[in-house]
């Protein structure tokens, strides 16, 4: 989990400042990724109604969630944009470089920020809030006409990080006016009456299974539907 990105200042309590990196981590195949998502925005532009952008969870929904996402998104003009491993540093990068430029998406689906997560100190809850907040901003800032649809952070096997989680969707939630962006938090969704992970929703702990995607697919797609 990456904590490098971002800006505190010399005094500690203050709020951390997201700055956009690429995803060194991943070299030039990321690179050569995100090019090829600025190719398809350019030469699909009339076409693309529906943005996913994020992280892995967000790019296996061509994967584990690939028949959900052939019968519902796919055929409503979605692209997926997510990339495995991406921080809200490494989203952002990718917003200020072309990968939304000259779209005209009537939805933005946005789940990020798992892979900034520390158990303690920096970033913070808030700070995840914040990062997750300042991307919603500059995609609005992109794509006036859009409708956001934010996503929480799912739960995790470690009941610690599911804790986190939840903590960090109370501070993303308020982003969110019910209009121009809304926000799901799937948490609740997602596990048990004991507050811990449905195993069966994910793979390895942290990745979801396709029933975890029929799960997430089930409380937005509602959403989706009226705003298409």
């Amino acid at each position: 989990m990456n904590t490098t990105g971002y800006s505190a200042g010399d005094d500690n309590s203050q709020a951390m400042v997201w700055e956009p990196e690429c995803n060194a981590m991943a070299g030039r195949l990321w690179r050569n990724l995100h090019e090829s998502f600025v190719r398809r925005s350019e030469a699909r532009r009339a076409d693309i109604r529906v943005v996913f952008i994020g992280a892995s969870i967000v790019q296996y929904w061509c994967e584990e969630g690939c028949r959900v996402w052939d019968q519902y998104y796919h055929r409503n003009g979605a692209v997926n944009y997510g990339i495995c491993g991406d921080t809200i540093q490494n989203v952002l990068w990718r917003v200020r470089h072309r990968v939304l430029d000259g779209l005209q998406p009537r939805v933005v689906v946005l789940q990020c920020g798992a892979n900034n997560m520390e158990p303690f100190g920096r970033p913070t809850d808030e700070d995840i809030g914040r990062g997750v907040g300042q991307l919603i901003g500059e995609i609005r800032a992109k794509l006036p006409d859009a409708k956001i649809i934010s996503v929480g952070l799912m739960p995790l096997s470690d009941p610690q990080f599911t804790a986190k989680a939840r903590r960090v969707n109370a501070c993303i939630a308020p982003f969110a006016d019910g209009k121009d962006v809304h926000f799901l938090d799937l948490i609740p969704h997602m596990t048990d009456s004991d507050g811990q992970q449905r195993g069966e929703l994910f793979t390895d702990g942290l990745h979801l299974s396709a029933e975890g995607y029929a799960v997430w697919h089930r409380y937005m797609w509602p959403v989706m539907e009226k705003l298409l």
